[in-house]
């Protein structure tokens, strides 16, 4: 799913040819599959809050202690707000 998230991380990308580029008969069916795997929609992943929600998801699911142990070290790849 990180590959179909990163694909979405363009916007001049349409969903549809999103699926299409990664093997998916339908923008439909990609659609579904994210929604069943991440819980997020296509639109959704396209923000920066989908995008950090998706990451953490996938890091606490698939990632192990030591694995995650590592992640205080990529903070720049996450928006902060600024106060």
């Amino acid at each position: 799913m990180l590959a179909v998230a990163y694909m979405l991380s363009d916007r001049s990308v349409t969903v549809a040819a999103s699926a299409h580029r990664l093997g998916f008969t339908s923008d439909g069916n990609l659609c579904r599959t994210m929604m069943s795997l991440t819980g997020l929609t296509p639109t959704e992943v396209r923000t920066v809050r989908g995008w950090n929600r998706l990451l953490i998801n996938f890091a606490w699911n698939y990632l192990t202690a030591p694995a995650l142990a590592t992640w205080d070290g990529f903070d720049e790849l996450f928006e902060h707000e600024v106060a």
